[in-house]
Parts: structure tokens; C-alpha cells; sequence
């Protein structure tokens, strides 16, 4: 099994990476940065451990979500602030927290490793709806065959309503998708930009409240 291992302390020594190769495994360690790692296309699962909770994490399991279906497990710190279910709600597969047992660690790895899952599963590119067309791949909005210009967080804000047309999404889930990360400022631009969209779209009962939760797309 081929691990990529995305940490924030890359410089010290990495523990799980030792027991990973006692266990007879691959693990491969990547800087948490701006950049993203690439070498996910090459492994089997990834670990994403974050000693210092921050928002790079998020930011680091979004872009991995946009790019692969590949398993993911947080090792993470505890915090008030991050807990588990916001690594969950990101994207994660499955979270253990610090200081964890690194023997656990590698077993839910493993556990994961052997799930059914599909590496790139399919996407519906187009996306239509109570008269609007949604494309996803060309990124372009049709109301009753008129092209509705947006702006670039605009559409990723339907976009991310569409991927799940017809079910409830949560705020949260919006934010993460689209921002990569949840606070006072992105839930005020949320707000914003869906006021836009309405607005733009003008067809009444597209973009559904769903009171104390979130938003739905017709």
C-alpha cells in the first residue's frame, strides 16, 4: 500500500512513516503548502496530519477532494475551534486525533485500503433544471436557452448546488467546497454572492432555503 502522507512538520522525524514501512507499506511525505500534492494520482490512500489546526488543512483536503476520490484520513490536533466533524464534512474518509496510537492509525489505513471505492467516479457535466442548463465542464448558465453571465465564485457557488441537485447542502459544505474553509467573513460572502445569483438567474424557487440548514438547486 502506497501512502502519501501530507503534514505541516514534514522536517521532523514522522513516526507513522516508520511504522508504516515495519508493516511492509509505501509512505511518502509531502509539505503542507500552498501547493497541491500532486503525487496523490501515484498512492492508495492519503494521511493528512495537521499538528497546528489552521485553515491550511481545509484548504489542503478541498483541493484534493476537487482533484480525486482517493481515501483520506486527518490525523489531527484536538481543537474547539476544528473538530472532527468539520474534517468529515470537508471530505475526510475517517479522522483519528492527536496524540493517537500509531498502530490504530495504520489499521484504519488499512481498513480503508480495503473499502470498494471507484478512483474517478462519473460526473454529470450538465445539469438542467426549471429551465436552466448548467454546465459544468464549460462552466456556463442558460435560463430558458439565454446565457447568464457570472462570476468565477458565482458559478462555483451553483456548482456546488448543482453537483447535488435536488438534496439539501449545507452551508458549510458550500463554504468548504467554494472556499475551502468556514468563518464570520465566508458566511458573509456566501449570503452575498447567492443574493447575486438569484438576482442574475431571476427563476423564483431555483436556489431553495432549507430553514436552519442550507440550500437546494430546483
Amino acid at each position: 500500500m502506497r501512502v502519501l502522507i501530507v503534514e505541516d512538520s514534514w522536517r521532523m522525524p514522522c513516526v507513522l512513516a516508520d511504522m508504516l514501512r515495519v508493516r511492509g507499506h509505501c509512505p511518502i511525505r509531502w509539505r503542507l503548502d500552498s501547493s497541491t500534492p500532486t503525487a496523490h494520482r501515484d498512492v492508495d490512500v492519503v494521511v493528512l496530519d495537521v499538528s497546528v489546526p489552521d485553515s491550511a488543512g481545509l484548504r489542503a483536503l478541498h483541493r484534493l477532494r476537487q482533484l480525486s476520490h482517493i481515501p483520506v484520513l486527518v490525523l489531527a490536533s484536538r481543537c474547539k475551534e476544528y473538530p472532527c466533524v468539520r474534517w468529515l464534512d470537508g471530505g475526510a474518509d475517517d479522522d483519528v486525533l492527536k496524540p493517537g496510537v500509531m498502530r490504530e492509525v495504520v489499521a484504519r489505513l488499512e481498513a480503508l485500503h480495503r473499502r470498494p471505492w471507484v478512483r474517478d467516479q462519473p460526473t454529470y457535466d450538465l445539469v438542467e433544471t426549471m429551465d436552466t442548463s448548467i454546465d459544468l465542464r464549460a462552466r456556463t448558465v442558460r435560463v430558458q436557452g439565454n446565457l447568464v453571465r457570472l462570476t468565477k465564485l458565482e458559478f462555483e457557488v451553483l456548482a456546488a448546488l448543482a453537483r447535488r441537485a435536488g438534496k439539501p447542502v449545507s452551508r458549510q459544505k458550500i463554504m468548504t467546497d467554494v472556499w475551502g474553509e468556514t468563518g464570520r467573513s465566508v458566511s458573509r460572502s456566501l449570503n452575498v454572492h447567492l443574493v447575486a445569483l438569484r438576482t442574475k438567474l431571476n427563476c423564483p424557487g431555483l436556489l431553495q432555503t432549507v430553514r436552519g440548514f442550507g440550500y437546494r438547486l430546483g
